[in-house]
């Protein structure tokens, strides 16, 4: 339903329809993390947001590249040493810049803000 929904985009089947885009959406090896905590996001979700004119949930985590390491099959659990994750959360709202690549900076950076919690958080610094 997710894919139909971001191919129509702006028609709605009144079905109360959630459209979930994931601009990182991966776990990013330590050596590659950017200073600021994520990278650039594609203007694909700028657009999306500016032409559907939905409300806008951003996350970001931390612990989970430890959780679950880049490339492993299963999580890494050792039930003597649990492994601390955080996901924060904030609401946006509908996002409306002025262009859709102004649009996607603006979800950025709420998902900016909330990786910085989340590593409050877990004590995970970059």
């Amino acid at each position: 339903q997710a894919e139909d929904g971001i191919r129509d985009l702006v028609r709605s089947r009144g079905l109360g329809d959630v459209y979930k885009r994931q601009p990182e959406g991966r776990v990013v090896p330590k050596d590659k993390w950017e200073e600021e905590g994520v990278g650039k996001g594609h203007i694909g979700i700028g657009k999306l947001a500016k032409e559907t004119n939905f409300p806008v949930v951003v996350s970001g985590a931390s612990g989970s590249e430890l959780l679950w390491p880049r490339g492993n099959y299963l999580p890494y659990f050792k039930p003597w040493k649990r492994q601390e994750v955080s996901l924060c959360c904030e609401y946006l709202g509908a996002v409306n810049e002025e262009t859709f690549r102004y649009s996607t900076d603006e979800i950025m950076e709420g998902v900016r803000r909330c990786v910085l919690r989340a590593e409050k958080q877990t004590g995970i610094e970059r």
